[in-house]
């Protein structure tokens, strides 16, 4: 079976599976008072001077018509809560009907209450576009057509049990699961799930506490468990105020790689600094087998403006990066933190964020590196950096990144998978955001990103990539919204096949049914 015949068969389940979806949520039923699902329509004709993304004289310029039904789905009842959106962008093209195609896109998230106050259950599923390679062509939009682009689905599903047998102590046992599929993939993946089981008691300091923990990991790769990581500590606490906590940890573990098997002891320190209910800044380290590991995390938030700065050395798996939203560059998880004290309902504060970002044609996601496809777990060192403002008028989201990810072997020594950069680079970037609203119903929203991807030694591949759009968003009733710009993408890499560049105008609009 070919690959378009793959794409068919794959594209006319979803459709069913989508027009079944929007059906079921657009038919009243007698829970209607606690679930609010909103139905819309999203419609684009986009203009492109190389629809393929190709190279010099061979880009080729292509009409784009894109119709997006999608819903959004928000329920809060007393033992539980789902929130989301499922969309199927429907993408045709003029010129090459072969390329026409619908790409499933979901954002979910729930809990349940199971027992009262003792055993839930967390569930997410996301399927989303992504890119394979990090050197590839990664275009600004779903309109342009390449191989580096796949469909990522992602599932997790974690019960767990909670609980207080006294005012100061508390109990966790979680087991959190991960199914990942890829499909469209330049090259050949398997499925991958990962569980991790993990099990936590701990008494709350007084000024002195304690807690224990265990964590275990492990990872399948179609089918066959390849590597189990396991890890105890116990920990000491002291608060001395209500502002400062520090903590000493000393553990062990026990890593078993497909070739390997490593264990030894494992010993840390941190502390937790709280000044205001507004800003926090927490630090953590601790020797592993791979040498140092550390997390250090500050945020802080004023009535208008966020601020948030991370750095962290540890190891980690594709399932657990693609299952995780990038920390500072999920859009409406920055305003949700920003817009906390303004909007204590949350309700209230998510209705106000969706909205937000349809009026000021605002992004979901701003700029960050790429999660990289890649069967071993790997050491990942990323530093990012988030600045957010929000005024009457003007809105500004600046974004910075650095992220360089090693496969492991077993030994904590870095190898290149494969022989191959693919998994073994640096990234770096960063992108601005700017919002300005012309008038009570009309927004002029700009942005501009860069990255640059290079191969760790002994590698010498790189590619820098470059965009930048202009859009123009109206509100021309309440349910009814238009827009219409332009953008410019370039590409430019060691190798000459991956260099392209793009211009594009569009115009479009956006319907919520109720």
């Amino acid at each position: 079976m070919s690959r378009a015949e793959r794409r068919c068969r794959a594209v006319s389940r979803a459709a069913h599976g989508f027009v079944a979806a929007c059906l079921a949520g657009a038919v009243p039923v007698a829970w209607a008072q606690s679930v609010r699902v909103t139905p819309t329509l999203d419609g684009q004709v986009l203009w492109t001077s190389n629809v393929g993304l190709q190279p010099g004289p061979a880009a080729e310029s292509d009409f784009v018509t894109t119709i997006t039904p999608g819903f959004s789905i928000d329920y809060n009842g007393p033992r539980g809560f789902l929130r989301g959106n499922v969309s199927a962008p429907i993408t045709i093209y003029a010129k090459d009907q072969d390329r026409n195609q619908i790409v499933p896109v979901v954002d979910l998230a729930g809990r349940g209450e199971l027992v009262k106050d003792f055993f839930f259950v967390e569930a997410q599923a996301s399927v989303s576009q992504t890119y394979f390679s990090p050197f590839g062509p990664r275009p600004a939009g779903l309109e342009n057509v390449t191989d580096n682009r796949y469909t990522a689905q992602s599932y997790r599903v974690s019960p767990y049990i909670e609980g207080r047998p006294t005012g100061l102590i508390r109990y966790l046992v979680r087991d959190d699961n991960h199914w990942t599929r890829l499909s469209d993939t330049p090259v050949a993946a398997d499925d991958l799930y990962t569980n991790r089981f993990s099990a936590l008691i701990e008494r709350e300091p007084t000024p002195f506490g304690w807690s224990s923990d265990f964590v275990r990991n492990e990872y399948w790769v179609g089918g066959t468990s390849t590597q189990r990581l396991m890890i105890a500590r116990v920990r000491g606490t002291w608060r001395p105020d209500p502002q400062w906590q520090f903590f000493v940890s000393a553990g062990y573990e026990d890593n078993q790689f497909t070739l390997s098997e490593t264990k030894g002891e494992t010993y840390g320190a941190g502390f937790s600094w709280r000044p205001t209910e507004r800003m926090a800044l927490d630090a953590s380290y601790e020797h592993r087998f791979f040498g140092a590991s550390y997390n250090v995390q500050f945020s802080n938030r004023t009535p208008m403006t966020f601020w948030s700065v991370q750095a962290s050395r540890n190891i980690s798996s594709y399932p657990e990066q693609l299952a995780s939203l990038p920390e500072g560059t999920f859009l409406p998880g920055v305003l949700n933190i920003l817009l906390t004290n303004r909007i204590p309902d949350i309700d209230q504060r998510i209705a106000f964020i969706r909205q937000f970002l349809v009026e000021r044609g605002l992004p979901v996601f701003l700029t960050g590196p790429l999660d990289l496809y890649n069967q071993q777990v790997y050491l990942l060192e990323l530093a990012s950096a988030t600045v957010g403002l929000i005024g009457v008028r003007n809105s500004v989201f600046v974004t910075a990144f650095r992220s360089r990810s090693e496969p492991l072997s077993g030994q904590g020594e870095t190898l290149p998978p494969l022989l191959s950069a693919q998994n073994n680079n640096t990234q770096t970037g960063g992108g601005v955001t700017w919002a300005y609203q012309l008038s009570s119903v009309s927004t002029i929203t700009a942005s501009a990103n860069y990255s640059h991807t290079t191969a760790n030694p002994p590698f010498e591949e790189s590619t820098d990539a470059t965009s930048v759009s202009l859009n123009w968003t109206r509100t021309i009733s309440p349910r009814t919204n238009v827009h219409a710009g332009a953008r410019w993408q370039r590409s430019n890499a060691s190798r000459d096949v991956n260099d392209f560049s793009e211009t594009a105008v569009f115009a479009g609009f956006r319907y919520r049914f109720w």
